[in-house]
Parts: C-alpha cells; sequence; structure tokens
C-alpha cells in the first residue's frame, strides 16, 4: 500500500510538471530541482511512515491464528469462511484469498454479493477495494454495473459510495490523482459523469 501512494506522487508530480513546462510557467531547470526535492521529501515521508509500523506492528488479522494459518493453506477453507458468521473472518478471508489466490469467477460472485449485501462496512469495503483491485483496466461488466450502482444509491453511506468510485477508477485503469480530494468530492456533484455511464 505504502509503495502505491510513493508510486502515485510519483506519477502525479510528473504530470503536474509537463503541464507546468509546456505551459511556459516554469524552466526545465527549475523544474528538475524542485521536483527531486518534492519526491525526496514524499520518500522521506514513506520511510518515516514505515518505520512507525515497524515499531507499532498492528495485527493484520482480527482472527484465532489457527485459522488464519489453516486459510493460508488451504484455498477452499478460506473460501468457505467467506460465510462465515463473524464479520472480522469474512474480512481476513477476503485479504488472505486477494492475496494468496488468483480471482476466478466463483471468487469474483461472492465478492459481489459481498460487496452488495453484507451486513459489516468494513467487509464491504474491502470487497468493494478487492474488486477494483483484481480486474484492474479490464473494465470488466459485472463488477462495473455494482460499482456504478453503489455510488448512484443515495441509501448507502458516503464511505461505501467512495469506496465504490475509487474502486471504479481502478477498474477502469485511471489513477486516483484524477480523483478530487476525497473529502472534498461532492455526491453527485462531482462525479465524472462519462465514468458512470454503464
Amino acid at each position: 500500500m505504502i509503495r502505491t501512494l510513493i508510486h502515485t506522487i510519483d506519477q502525479f508530480l510528473v504530470a503536474v510538471t509537463t503541464e507546468a513546462v509546456a505551459s511556459g510557467v516554469v524552466t526545465k531547470e527549475w523544474t528538475k530541482q524542485h521536483l527531486a526535492e518534492v519526491l525526496d521529501g514524499a520518500r522521506a515521508c514513506v520511510t518515516k511512515i514505515e518505520d512507525l509500523a515497524r515499531q507499532y506492528p498492528e495485527p493484520e488479522y482480527d482472527a484465532d491464528p489457527a485459522l488464519i494459518d489453516s486459510m493460508l493453506h488451504d484455498k477452499a477453507t478460506t473460501v468457505a469462511y467467506l460465510d462465515h458468521q463473524d464479520a472480522p473472518i469474512r474480512a481476513a478471508a477476503i485479504k488472505i484469498l486477494s492475496r494468496t489466490w488468483k480471482v476466478t469467477k466463483e471468487l469474483k460472485n461472492k465478492y459481489v454479493r459481498l460487496a452488495r449485501e453484507d451486513a459489516d462496512t468494513h467487509v464491504r469495503t474491502l470487497a468493494l477495494f478487492y474488486l477494483g483491485y483484481e480486474y484492474y483496466a479490464t473494465g470488466e461488466s459485472t463488477v462495473r454495473k455494482l460499482l456504478i450502482d453503489i455510488i448512484g444509491d443515495e441509501s448507502e453511506t458516503r464511505d461505501i459510495r467512495l469506496v465504490a468510485y475509487m474502486a471504479l477508477f481502478d477498474l477502469v485503469g485511471r489513477p486516483l490523482y484524477e480523483m478530487p480530494a476525497l473529502h472534498l468530492l461532492r455526491l453527485p456533484e462531482d462525479l465524472d459523469t462519462k465514468l458512470l455511464k454503464s
């Protein structure tokens, strides 16, 4: 996740720099020097975050370690835990499946169901996130329809709609830096209407 963040920062800075130089606002020499300083600062921040994460580790899975171990070694067991009554175990199953095994049509259908119907917000968020991640830049039609439906559903919470919107950006291969800052994004006024066309 942290490496994805620094890659996104790099992409954004290169895009801004290219635009600034093309418009004649700044010179290449000035831009090169300041871009290097900004990238060094961003990388230093990421290093600090990584150091803090090592000093104060959080448990990755909120479930019994023996249960996690069984999931890490058996895909069928892990898939079965997607239907477990406890939300932390469902969440752990989503993470393990997405990190350990390739997505299949069966898994896609289960993630779609969890994203649409699960009673736990965290489980829904993970399912949405991994659908966008697993189908990055494919535009997969079932996932796209699900995401567009959730984004347009005013009965959904703002957070769920925003996660679905970010997942949609992944699904179509658009960089997240093209999205307005989430705390400023107004629903539905600031949504990209072209992106939301089925």
